[in-house]
């Protein structure tokens, strides 16, 4: 049986040594939306779901090998939801716009059944973190407010609105 401790395990492997814009430590992120969503009431499968939320897109792991291991179907479910992850080779940008794939793959979070609740939920926690400049803030260096970012938090913004 896959448990939270499993999840754990996994999502500090595969975020080893990966850096989040301001420079911190990139587990960090997982660990603050878990914490926000176990405050929040979160349930188990919604904590171990937060924990998990960004080792799909970030390693080199499917979501089958968490299966096979016994995890919970609506964590599973929930995953696979939140992965974000085009093959780009199989999928061509040119013909669908990218903010449109994104905000289909947010429209995909509002189901009604317990993985899309846990995936909404997550979700709702992981854009308010990566919408929080602070994180990206360090010492009185602004110079990541580039176009490009300012574009990633006007897009983060609208999801979130679309999602509460």
């Amino acid at each position: 049986m896959f448990t939270f401790t499993d999840a754990l395990i996994l999502a500090c492997d595969t975020h080893k040594g990966q850096k989040d814009l301001g420079g911190e430590e990139y587990i960090k992120h997982p660990l603050h939306v878990y914490n926000a969503v176990k405050i929040k009431g979160g349930k188990d499968y919604v904590q171990m779901t937060a924990i998990l939320h960004d080792v799909f897109e970030d390693g080199n792991i499917e979501i089958g090998s968490i299966e096979n291991a016994g995890c919970p179907e609506p964590v599973c479910k929930a995953l696979r939801l939140l992965t974000n992850k085009v093959d780009k080779k199989k999928f061509n940008m040119r013909v669908y716009n990218a903010e449109d794939y994104y905000f289909d793959y947010i429209k995909n979070l509002r189901g009604n059944d317990l993985g899309s609740e846990i995936a909404r939920t997550v979700k709702i926690e992981d854009l308010l973190h990566n919408l929080d400049i602070s994180r990206f803030i360090k010492n009185d260096n602004i110079s990541f407010m580039s176009k490009k970012h300012n574009l990633r938090l006007l897009k983060y913004a609208k999801a979130l609105k679309m999602l509460t």
